[in-house]
Formats: C-alpha cells, structure tokens, sequence
C-alpha cells in the first residue's frame, strides 16, 4: 500500500490561489518541498494568476487600488472552484492555532470536495473576494509578504494532515 492510499482516507482537494509568483528565489526550494510533502496526503495544486502592480507615486490612489483589486479578484475567480469551500487568507480575518485549524478542517473537509485557499497580492484581496469567501483567515498578526504567506500556510497544511493521520510531528 502506498504512503498516499494509507492516509488519503478522504477525496477532499486543495488549491492554493495567489496573484503571485515566487518572488524570493531562496523559498523556491523550501515550498516545492512542502508542495510534495503535501501530495502524498491529498490533491494539492498551487495555482498563480498575474499579479497587478501599483506604481510608488499611484500607492495613495485608493480608486486606482480598488480597480487593480477587482483585476486580481476577476483572474482569481477565473480559478475557483464553484463546489469549493472558498478560504480567504487577509490580515482582518480569524487567528487559529494548529489544533483549532485541525478541528476546523476535520469539520470541513467532507462537506466540500474541494478547499481553496486566497492568498492576495501585495495589495491585499479585493472586498468582492472575500465577501464571496466562506472563511477569512489571518495567517499571523505581522504583515507577511507573499511568498511568507505561502510559506506558513504550506506548513500549516502539512502539520494538519500530519497530525491527523496521527503521525508524530510535533511535541505537546
């Protein structure tokens, strides 16, 4: 029996969607590892859209900001699954620790075949975005850049599934 036949006792998928590639070369390796730790537990897929970027001297134009917001949010949409349990990752949303995100994703996980997770661009998400979102969530109360952000949700993600499927992990 494989690793992902013994663990993958559900069908749920998870997407990661973000209006950003990797910017930070040095993460590269570090979440293409987390990507593959996390496949051996379930479908996973890392999904990124174009990013739209503000000019320094624009940064103050809030009508301006609003607009590149609803560009990320249309190519975002583009992405998520209409079945999907729709998670918005935003610096106003709900702090979890490792065991109430592990309660709260047990509670989910068989009520949507599929869980997508925004991570918004350098402007943040687009009020439309998570409006339409089931959950928002606040990976850390420091503002995190993108690749960050990635990088503690892939850990998040993969300490879950760990724990879980009862695999030791962590000390308590």
């Amino acid at each position: 029996m494989s690793f992902l036949e013994k663990y993958n006792n559900n069908f749920v998928k998870i997407k990661l969607i973000t209006p950003a590639a990797i910017k930070n070369k040095n993460f590269s390796d570090i979440l293409i590892d987390y990507e593959k730790r996390i496949k051996k537990f379930l479908d996973f897929q890392i999904l990124e859209t174009r990013e739209e970027k503000i000019h320094k001297k624009f940064s103050g134009n809030e009508k301006l900001l609003k607009n590149l917001k609803k560009k990320e949010a249309e190519r975002i949409d583009k992405k998520v699954s209409s079945q999907a349990c729709l998670i918005s990752l935003d610096e106003k949303g709900k702090i979890f620790s490792v065991d109430q995100f592990l309660d709260f994703y047990q509670k989910i996980e068989f009520n949507y075949p599929e869980i997508n997770f925004i991570i918004g661009g350098a402007n943040g998400l687009s009020d439309e975005i998570l409006q339409k979102s089931h959950y928002v969530f606040c990976l850390s109360s420091f503002v995190l850049t993108q690749d960050l952000a990635r990088l503690v949700l892939l850990e998040v993600l993969f300490r879950t599934l760990n724990i879980k499927n009862n695999i030791p992990f962590h000390k308590e």
